[in-house]
């Protein structure tokens, strides 16, 4: 996979939230940006790669957050079931006799 296709499916991977597609899209980047020799020739396709990684650093935050208040709506949710069970009324059962 080249460079290029890398960046783009990290893209994807980032904008449709599938961490899997994204974690072997990284490595793929990864290993493509490791076989690009530091030239001078090779500088406007290296900064092209810094600047997809920078991209890609943004929507990472993103995503980040919106699986945080998305994980927040889903405490809230939880909250008000149990809150809702609890207000359930309760038998007792006398063991005395």
């Amino acid at each position: 996979m080249t460079l290029e296709q890398a960046n783009q499916r990290a893209l994807a991977a980032v904008a449709a939230g599938n961490l899997e597609d994204l974690r072997l899209a990284l490595e793929a980047r990864a290993a493509a940006i490791a076989e690009i020799p530091v030239t001078a020739e090779n500088a406007p396709r290296l900064q092209a790669a810094l600047e997809a990684g920078e991209s890609l650093a943004r929507d990472l935050r993103l995503l980040k957050l919106k699986i945080g208040i998305d994980a927040s709506r889903i405490a809230q949710i939880q909250s008000a079931l149990l809150a809702g069970l609890g207000a359930t009324e309760r038998r007792r059962i006398n063991f005395r006799g």
